[in-house]
């Protein structure tokens, strides 16, 4: 009895399919773990800036840090980075000086952060609409009437602090009221 040691084509075929097959299927689990990643921090991007696009909450660490991840994460998308670059530029330019100027001013920064959201809801295949976007949020009074406290309270301590300024202390006799 004779054995056939000569390698077939199938048999060479079965051999690169057990050796590459698992290898290839990791390597496009992987490819598309990345991309879901990528999209899970887009729509986690969208969501904080959506979620603190009035006005005193645009002032919150969380705003801030979404806009300063978007150039990275939106990458990819160039109409979300054109009007992110827009905003920023807006963001970065001195108010006017001129009282007459600056309502202006603030219309069009508030024009192009409406550009802006509205450019990152309309890549990830969310149906807002412009209107959403400027008016249908909700922020209470009292969320500025408390930011302006805090900066009262901020402003006051670091004088204190930094220039040295006594505290005005009064006795108060409690027995004769």
């Amino acid at each position: 009895m004779t054995i056939d040691y000569t390698l077939k084509l199938t048999d060479i075929l079965t051999i690169a399919a057990i050796l590459i097959g698992p290898i290839t299927a990791l390597m496009i689990q992987r490819f598309l773990d990345q991309g879901r990643e990528a999209d899970r921090r887009k729509g986690e991007l969208f969501r904080s800036v959506w979620a603190t696009r009035g006005f005193p909450a645009r002032l919150q660490h969380r705003h801030v840090d979404a806009l300063n991840m978007v150039g990275l994460d939106f990458a990819d998308k160039p109409a979300v980075v054109t009007a992110w670059k827009e905003y920023l530029d807006m963001l970065n330019t001195p108010e006017p000086a001129d009282e007459g100027q600056k309502t202006q001013f603030y219309r069009d920064r508030d024009g192009k952060f409406i550009d802006f959201i509205f450019a990152m809801s309309q890549t990830l295949d969310y149906q807002a609409t412009r209107l959403e976007v400027q008016k249908q949020y909700y922020s209470p009074v009292a969320h500025g009437t408390w930011a302006d406290q805090e900066a009262i309270l901020r402003d006051g301590i670091t004088k204190l602090f930094k220039e040295h300024n006594p505290i005005p202390i009064r006795i108060v006799d409690s027995n004769s009221s």
